[in-house]
């Protein structure tokens, strides 16, 4: 079972990206002529024509986050692997891809500007400076709660740590030796990857090497910030890109092994196997298939972070609009890849209660990297690699759109040395304090989904009303998934306002949000009328704003 499961995964994603996601792309960018932001805004600090290879590695790295992990090993335990399979697949294809690709294309058209900005030529500056807020928020809980992850990840498995130490020394060697000395990328990567794949089987058992990276939670959260801040303020291609493009070869090297593995370990049939279905209730009968379940998988299927990144750093590096395709729709199919093994993990590990997401991941892979002949430890610290990857991509490319976001806030007033700054300081201060026992991020970690999806409904929505003021017809394929995203996300807001078993704080938070987004609503009404374009769109009339 566990063998059919990736093959029609993989199927359905490779049909999708032929057929939907080809005409996407067409839909989306239709001037042959059509010039990109990164050439005629050429600046060469975040402006500049990446090659694609270094591109779509920055941009996939960067938009799968540890999300796609945790989320499908969640929800699974939770409902069962069926329904969370589904949301994955259908998901991926019918909401998370067409909102890459559609945010990528807003900000293309508009000078490869944020989705704020595109908005406050068309709607003004009060929904401008809302969506900016609301983004910024949503931002830094992401920041805080991956950066806390990304420390227990070094803390529980050090050789992880020494490599990606080394990865950020390669990272300066290659993007030196391919921007400053014109040397090609694919000497650069000949030369230097083997470095990484041995530096992680030494590290994996050298004593010497766990004892000096064996450093406690708090010395990796100073030197994970230090990382941070540097990849925001330094020149992208010097720092954040190429790393990014050194964690990407160990991501599709650890996807082909977690895809291969999946298979083979079908055909054993492990006997302690996660249940299909639990039932519309939760298996502790505390939640609720609709909406808990579309916002537990989360990154999994779709996630409006994505939309900050596809409409911050990716849409001023594409050199041409024909990589829009492989870049806006392809990186989520691949995302999607990872969310099926992620969940292959719980199935072969059966209840991950006894123990965390991440360890049930790492297990559950080293179980698949063993079929293929590595020791069980290795692969479990490859598991853990992989976490890592996913995890310090989008927490350094996130760091950095929310330097973007506070400079667009406070209109440049702000130095990036500054705005990075202070929306690191902001995480920070969730990650120290504490309630009740545990550390702020884990108090609202359960909104992270919620929020995550709140931004994708929102973005969704926003691409409905610019498409219908560029006069664009049949624009229903993206009214639905907005309209479910925006409906899912906040009804589940709600929810954690109403259940008095949640922390005050996580409850005062849900307010903020509803109220932030009643607001946005609010002001793009003032603008356009939202309840006769549903009515027309429902009636099947011509939609006009």
């Amino acid at each position: 079972m566990i063998s059919f499961i990736i093959v029609i995964a993989l199927i359905c994603f490779g049909l999708a990206y032929k057929y939907y996601g080809r005409w996407l792309n067409q839909y989306f960018l239709t001037d042959k002529d059509e010039e990109m932001p990164s050439i005629y805004l050429r600046d060469d600090m975040d402006y500049f024509p990446a090659p694609f290879g270094m591109l779509f590695a920055h941009h996939f790295s960067s938009i799968a986050g540890a999300g796609a992990i945790i989320g499908p090993v969640v929800a699974g335990a939770m409902f069962g692997w069926v329904p969370a399979l589904l949301w994955i697949v259908f998901g991926c294809i019918f909401v998370g891809g067409v909102h890459d690709i559609s945010s990528l294309a807003m900000s293309l058209k508009h000078d490869g500007l944020s989705l704020a900005e595109v908005v406050q030529r068309t709607f003004g500056r009060r929904v401008h400076f809302l969506i900016l807020v609301v983004f910024w928020i949503s931002l830094v809980l992401v920041v805080a709660a991956f950066l806390d992850l990304t420390a227990i990840t070094f803390n529980e498995a050090p050789a992880v740590g020494f490599t990606v130490t080394l990865t950020v020394i390669m990272a300066f060697i290659l993007g030196i030796g391919i921007y400053t000395f014109h040397i090609g990328l694919r000497n650069d990567t000949f030369f230097l990857l083997p470095f990484f794949f041995y530096a992680l089987y030494y590290g994996a058992y050298d004593g010497t090497i766990y004892k000096m990276f064996d450093l406690s939670i708090n010395n990796w959260r100073v030197a994970i910030v230090g990382y941070c801040y540097l990849a925001s303020v330094l020149p992208v291609w010097l720092l954040m890109e190429p790393r990014d493009y050194i964690a990407s070869l160990f991501l599709y090297f650890g996807i082909a092994i977690g895809v291969v593995g999946m298979f083979i370990v079908g055909w054993q049939m492990p006997t302690n196997m996660l249940q299909p279905f639990y039932g519309w209730n939760s298996i502790n009968e505390n939640s609720y298939l609709w909406p808990i379940l579309f916002i537990t998988v989360a990154c999994g299927a779709v996630s409006g972070a994505h939309s900050l990144i596809s409409g911050g750093t990716t849409p001023k590096q594409l050199a041409k609009k024909e990589q829009a395709l492989s870049v806006g729709y392809g990186a989520m199919l691949l995302e999607g890849v990872v969310g099926i093994i992620s969940l292959g993990t719980v199935i072969i590990n059966g209840d991950f209660l006894a123990q965390s997401p991440l360890n049930c991941f790492a297990v559950g892979f080293g179980r698949m990297a063993q079929t293929l002949g590595f020791e069980h430890h290795l692969g479990s610290v490859m598991g853990f690699m992989l976490v890592n990857c996913l995890l310090l991509t989008t927490l350094d490319c996130l760091t950095r759109v929310g330097r973007y976001l506070l400079q667009e806030i406070t209109h440049n007033r702000l130095s990036s040395f500054m705005a990075t700054a202070l929306t690191l300081l902001a995480a920070i201060g969730l990650v120290v304090l504490e309630s009740s026992g545990k550390r702020m991020w884990e108090v609202i970690w359960p909104m992270f989904g919620a929020t995550n999806q709140l931004i994708a409904g929102i973005t969704l929505l926003l691409v409905c009303l610019w498409l219908l003021r560029i006069k664009y017809k049949k624009i229903a394929f993206v009214v639905f998934p907005a309209i479910f995203m925006l409906a899912t996300s906040f009804t589940a807001l709600v929810m954690f306002v109403w259940n008095d078993n949640n922390l005050g704080f996580l409850r005062l938070l849900s307010f903020i949000l509803i109220f932030l987004t009643i607001l946005l609503v609010w002001a793009v009404n003032a603008k356009v009328n939202l309840l006769k374009l549903l009515v027309d769109f429902v009636k099947g009339r011509k939609l006009e704003i």
